[in-house]
């Protein structure tokens, strides 16, 4: 069966309605995802190397950890299951700290993939080192840690190695150089 995602509208609001995943993307409807961003105390930021194979920018360094909200899910419910596929790391709510929210548009495959989103972000704090992740690798084939101005690199670049979050970078940035 496949994974049903609430519909929203472009602020985030709940319309009480929920479609499959891939009725979602391919009708271009607003819903929620979480990203999790995972800082160390070198104020470092880690980037997960998505899959070849993944629907949206296959192949790019990407969010630490990211992934919808499942229907009559909460975003923190989410975001823990997400770290946990993903990343094989256990989260407690209160290692999640909630950040911002963003709504992002993009159009891939041709057309065939709609993908609006609105995500919430999420920030977490903590020193573990790649080789303490286990990577979910039909989604995630590496992970490393870049020096925190990479961020800021990133909102004046259009680099195709990374995926595209121009305003999610900036706002990160912002909040952690504070």
């Amino acid at each position: 069966m496949q994974e049903l995602l609430d519909i929203v509208d472009p602020l985030g609001n709940l319309l009480g309605r929920a479609k499959p995943r891939s009725a979602v993307h391919r009708e271009g409807d607003w819903h929620r995802t979480v990203h999790i961003w995972i800082v160390n105390k070198r104020r470092e930021v880690l980037f997960q190397k998505r899959s070849a194979d993944r629907e949206s920018f296959p192949g790019t360094w990407d969010v630490s950890s990211a992934g919808h909200v499942s229907s009559g899910e909460s975003p923190v419910e989410a975001a823990k299951k997400e770290l946990l596929e993903e990343l094989g790391m256990r989260a407690a709510d209160g290692d999640l700290l909630p950040l911002f929210c963003v709504a992002t548009s993009s159009t891939q495959h041709g057309g065939l993939f709609l993908d609006n989103e609105i995500s919430e972000v999420f920030l977490v704090r903590k020193n573990i080192g790649i080789a303490d992740l286990t990577l979910q690798y039909s989604e995630v084939t590496s992970a490393r840690f870049f020096p925190l101005n990479t961020l800021h690199l990133l909102t004046e670049s259009t680099d195709p190695a990374f995926a595209p979050h121009p305003e999610e970078y900036r706002r990160l940035y912002e909040y952690l150089r504070g």
